[in-house]
């Protein structure tokens, strides 16, 4: 029971950091907890990945982080596209 609290903790701290600095010792927390537990390390990079695509949907186009080829924006956006047209299909 403990873990799990630690784990919702340091994923709200992790959250947090996108949007603000966090202080000290919520950064000291977060680190602690992140060096020991792999699958909270994972959920934060997975977090910082959709930040990233968040912000570029927004048109900050200076963010860093990997970028998608032509090709696969083609692909994701043709197949956004056939969904869109078997939802309106039913």
């Amino acid at each position: 029971m403990d873990n799990i609290k630690s784990c919702k903790l340091a994923t709200r701290l992790a959250s947090d950091a996108l949007e603000r600095r966090l202080g000290f010792f919520e950064r000291l927390r977060l680190r602690l907890h992140l060096s020991m537990c792999r699958s909270c390390n994972d959920c934060k990079k997975e977090m910082e990945i959709l930040h990233r695509a968040l912000l570029r949907l927004q048109g900050n186009d200076n963010v860093e982080g990997p970028s998608l080829s032509d090709a696969d924006k083609q692909a994701i956006q043709t197949a956004l596209q056939e969904i869109d047209s078997a939802s309106a299909s039913h």
